[in-house]
């Protein structure tokens, strides 16, 4: 019997080994597979949504540059130029297009701030990115600048 000991165990460690990892490691991840596959059959397929009803496309603000308008009296208000404004059509399907616009705007940070607060509160357009970056320290203060960057589904039906 001693002689076929190795043998034996490594028989067992062969037919063992595999059964012990099954058990502790990979049947819980095959269960929530078969789970998986049970859900996803189950659902089917989904409903495609008519794409122009998910969002709501607006009157042009960006391409017809009436942003800039809309903010400049905010602007003087609170000392902040517009140094740049560059409008961009990103898509087209149809009527409805995709405009982005980069703003380029010079001040000190609160105003910076009620202006990005104003822009923000301009229910048709979103804001897509927005930073701070300082130009300039002198005996007036810091001069900041803020890049800005906003986004418009625009209908040009409207």
């Amino acid at each position: 019997m001693k002689r076929y000991s190795s043998i034996i165990k490594l028989a067992s460690l062969l037919v063992l080994a595999p059964i012990v990892i099954y058990a502790l490691s990979i049947s819980d991840t095959t269960g929530l597979y078969k789970e998986y596959r049970q859900t996803k059959e189950s659902f089917g397929t989904v409903p495609v949504v008519d794409r122009v009803r998910d969002f709501f496309a607006s009157a042009p603000m960006l391409s017809s540059g009436v942003l800039v308008r809309m903010i400049s009296g905010i602007c003087a208000e609170n000392k902040v130029t517009i140094g740049h404004f560059s409008p961009e059509e990103v898509g087209r399907e149809g009527n409805l297009s995709l405009v982005s616009a980069q703003l380029r705007l010079t001040g000190d940070y609160i105003g910076l701030l009620k202006v990005l607060a104003k822009v923000e509160d301009i229910s048709d357009i979103r804001i897509s990115s927005a930073e701070f970056s300082t130009m300039k320290v002198g005996k007036n203060g810091r001069t900041v600048q803020l890049e800005l960057t906003v986004v418009q589904v625009e209908d040009h039906k409207l």
